[in-house]
Order: structure tokens, then sequence, then C-alpha cells
């Protein structure tokens, strides 16, 4: 088994017989409206892969893992000339990449949908996609074995809860990857304060770092390959987030050092390394070829990356005469009919929601919506009811049109982090973040899944200080198992978010007023 890594979360895995490419992102536009782009650049692989489809005469196929621009390049694949290849797709309740690819009427061998853990035989290997989907997070992760040698690439696809039955499932792993650096719009489009706001980025880091950690001490590869690191933000209105004292979006050397550090119990067992778009590694061997003679440390990165965004200087400048030309007014209007009908599709709101939100296009400062998640209602209103309660998102008129018309939907609207957040006070709903980035034919599903989470009484025991608790089995976010959760104290973690909940306070999550009912059923 041969591996290339193909840059951001893409990787080419070549056996004998077949060649799977996983997530191909080259997009010299970037994802997200230009939001986010390649780091380290690496537009240049996708004739690398052209070349690879073309030439070759093994099996060939092409893995799209979820939706997302940075995983889901649909411009790339339109330029592919060979399309004697077939495409595998997880199978989704929602399946947004096969609606797009049959939307441009793609042609290819054939497009395949897998459901979780269902076995795809290749001529010399098998495939497996572990799934999960809960709307608010719809993403894959791929499992290659061939005869001799596996390939574990979880991407961005948070299903730490399962890491421990695949492997004892699936037996040992080689080569794994995961993400070690999130991208989210918490904190990086919050208001607060600059102490606030430190401290938030250095405790995401520290929990994804931990996270990543554990995942890699549970499946003790022989080599873990840090990809799906962060983007670059080169639009001017985001290129500053690089120059913060701090921000979540930590580099590769960072995360190596810290398993340098924390992790040397499996460091004889386990080895990792940067990789760079190009790199070819030799499972059997674990050897690599360098193709690219350029590397990065991060003394070169704020050069690198201002180099990299005066070549969009004229893509983003020439946009402005475009955005100037959208009338705020107008978009103002039509946004009230959009939040109506994903309102109407809302049909689970818990109704302890006291907290309003509201909508406001930048250039209408003047004026603003007030939703009521309860009651269904959307009044404009001058100014906030209740300055201590509440939720506020503004955004620029010219970016609400493009989800309007259909240009991106309301996920990639969030993950432009062209938007400013307020939220007072600072807990997380998972209500009110789903209305947010879901789009309308979404959230009747988002809501029946919640329902079912939330109806889910199975219980599980765990020890506490000598004591055993019962408590709910799944975490009420997102459903993710907890018996596979750990002790921080009294505090035990949730395996995918890392949302905390209090033993000895009944399960409460200490970050908002979910709970998982923890009683101590323990006589002595």
């Amino acid at each position: 088994m041969q591996i290339i890594y193909l840059g951001h979360a893409g990787f080419c895995v070549e056996t004998d017989s077949s060649i799977i490419i996983m997530d191909p992102w080259f997009s010299k536009q970037g994802a997200f409206d230009s939001a986010w782009f390649q780091y380290p650049k690496n537009h240049h692989m996708g004739d690398d892969v052209q070349a690879i489809l073309t030439r070759s005469k093994k099996n060939k196929y092409i893995y799209i893992s979820h939706e997302h621009q940075d995983h889901f390049d649909i411009k790339f694949l339109q330029t592919l000339i060979s399309r004697n290849f077939t495409i595998l797709l997880a199978n989704y309740s929602c399946q947004i990449v096969k609606n797009k690819l049959n939307e441009v009427n793609y042609h290819c061998n054939d497009i395949i949908l897998l459901n979780d853990n269902e076995k795809y035989t290749l001529k010399d290997a098998e495939i497996r996609l572990l799934i999960m989907d809960t709307e608010l997070n719809c993403d894959s992760a791929i499992l290659v074995k061939d005869e001799s040698h596996s390939f574990l690439n979880i991407n961005d696809c948070k299903i730490y809860d399962r890491l421990e039955n695949i492997k004892n499932t699936h037996g040992n792993i080689d080569i794994f990857t995961a993400q070690f650096s999130g991208a989210s719009w918490y904190p990086t489009c919050y208001r607060m304060s600059d102490n606030v706001y430190r401290e938030v980025c250095q405790k995401k880091i520290a929990s994804k770092f931990e996270t990543t950690a554990v995942a890699i001490k549970t499946i003790k590869p022989r080599l873990y390959l840090p990809s799906a690191g962060p983007p670059c933000f080169l639009d001017p209105m985001l290129l500053s987030i690089h120059f913060q004292d701090i921000n979540s979006y930590p580099q590769t050397p960072q995360f190596l050092a810290y398993l340098d550090q924390h992790c040397k119990s499996i460091k004889s067992s386990t080895k990792w390394t940067e990789i760079w778009p190009g790199d070819i590694l030799d499972v059997a061997s674990l050897k690599f070829i360098h193709k690219s003679s350029t590397r990065m440390n991060a003394i070169d990165f704020k050069s690198y990356v201002n180099s990299y965004s005066d070549e969009y200087k004229n893509l983003f400048s020439g946009r402005e005469n475009d955005q100037k030309k959208i009338d705020p007014g107008d978009i103002f209007v039509q946004l009230k009919s959009e939040l109506l009908e994903k309102l109407s599709k809302l049909q689970l709101v818990n109704h302890t929601i006291t907290t309003l939100l509201y909508w406001r296009i930048s250039e209408c400062p003047e004026k603003m919506y007030c939703i009521d998640l309860v009651n269904k209602t959307i009044k404009i209103t001058s100014h906030i009811k209740e300055l201590n309660n509440y939720y506020r998102i503004t955004a620029p008129a010219w970016l609400v049109n493009k989800v309007l018309t259909r240009e991106i939907s309301w996920s990639d609207l969030a993950l432009t982090f062209r938007v400013t957040i307020e939220r007072v006070p600072d807990v997380y709903n998972t209500v009110i973040h789903g209305f947010l980035i879901l789009d309308t034919n979404k959230i009747q599903s988002f809501c029946e899944k919640m329902q079912k989470t939330n109806i889910n009484n199975e219980r599980i025991i765990m020890m506490y200080q000598g004591k055993q608790y019962s408590i709910l089995r799944y975490c009420p976010h997102q459903g993710a198992d907890l018996s596979q959760g750990h002790l921080e104290g009294a505090l035990l973690v949730c395996p995918r978010h890392q949302w905390k909940f209090d033993i000895k306070n009944n399960g409460k999550c200490i970050y908002n007023e979910t709970c998982i009912d923890a009683i101590c059923v323990d006589n002595h």
C-alpha cells in the first residue's frame, strides 16, 4: 500500500489493483465563498490527480466524506477529463453531495452509497465507511484494508466514541489520520473581551489536542499523519485572524510538539511526522519520498500567508463592486420570508428557551428581526429587549443574498466567518445553533433526531470515587456514547465534543442547561 498526501484532508491510497482518491480539494477559489484557502498551497496536486486518473489502468474510486466544500470540490471534479472511476459516498439521510452531482449531470462509472460499516469489496482490498449523521454534523470516515495493511482516515469526523470498537472489530491500524485543529465560528465570530477570547481559544486548542491524542492512544497505529489542519484566511476581512497573538487554529508543528511532550507512552510504538502535499508514503517500510523541497515552520508562517494573500488581492477588490450592487433594504425584506420558512419546520423547541434571537443586516443597523423560536414569531425592532439574555447575528447584505439565491448554504454562511455574533449569556443552545446553520430542508430531520436522543432513556453505570452512578448513556448534544467518555475529577467528558457533565451535581453540563441525570445508586 502506498499513500500520497494531497493536502488538507486529501489522500490517494494505491494498492496493487486499486486507487482511492479521498476528499480532493484543489480549487484556486478556495471554499465557502473564498473564505478558506488550502494551507499549505496544493493547487498543483490537481494535475497529479488528473494524471493518475488518466494513465492508471487500475480500478479507480473517489471518496467524498461530506458536503463541506473543503472536502467536496465539485469544481475540481468537473475538470476531470477521464471519468473512469466510481464515486463512493456515505448514505446520509440527506444526500447533498449526490444531489449536487445530479444537478450538474455528473457522469462517471457509478455513484455508490454505503451504509455505516458496510463492507465494499475491491479487487484486492476492502473499504468501510464509518458514518455520523446528526444533521448538525454529517460526516464520515474511511477504512481501507488490503491483505497486508490498513489506513484509517477520520479527517474531521467526530467518531471518537467508536474508535475502540473499530480497533477491536477491524484489527490493528497501520496508518491513522485525524484532524487536530478545528475550524468553527466560535469564538472567531463572537464579540467578547480580548482576555475571554484568548481563554476560549486556549481551551479549544487544549481540548482538540487532548481528543486527538486520546484517539491516537486508542488506535495505536504505526504512524499518525496530521491532516485536515486549519485553512488560510486570505480575504482582507479575515486575514488578521492569522496574526492574533492567539487564535483557535494551531499549526501542525504545535500539535506534534504536544504529542512529543504528552504522548511519550505510545511513542515507542506510534510515530508521527509532518507531511506536505506530494509526500509519498510506503506503508510497509514507513519511508517517505518527499517530492516538495519546500517545508514550513512557525517562523515562516507570517511571510507565507502575506505572500499567499497578495496573490488574491485582485479577486477580493474585484468583488467589492458586485457587493455594492446589492440593496440591503431588499435583502432585509427577503430574509424574513426565509426565516419564516425555517421556523415553520422547527417542530422541536424546548419551552425553557427564553433567549430571543436577533438577525441584523450590517448595512441596516437601525432595525433587526426579533425571532421567538418558541412562539414562532418574527417582529421588527430597533433594540434588544433583554440585554442580559439575547443572541444576535449580524451579516452583510451581499453575503445574506448569496444564501437567499442558493449560491451558498446556511452552513456555508457560518463557515465564511464573515458574520458577527453576540451571545449573552455565553451559553450554547443546540436548537438555536441548528436553526441558524441548517438549510430549511434539514431542520425537520434535525428536530426528529433531537427528539430521538431526548427520549432515549438507556442508562449505564459508571464508577466515581468508589460509588456507582447511573447516567443517561447518550449525550444530549448529538447522541455520543458516554460509555466511551472519561472522567476529569467529577466531570464526565463526552468523547465527541468534550462537553463536561458534573457527576456530583446530578450530571448537569457545566456549559449549558443540559443534563445526563446522574444518580448515585450505591447505598454505601
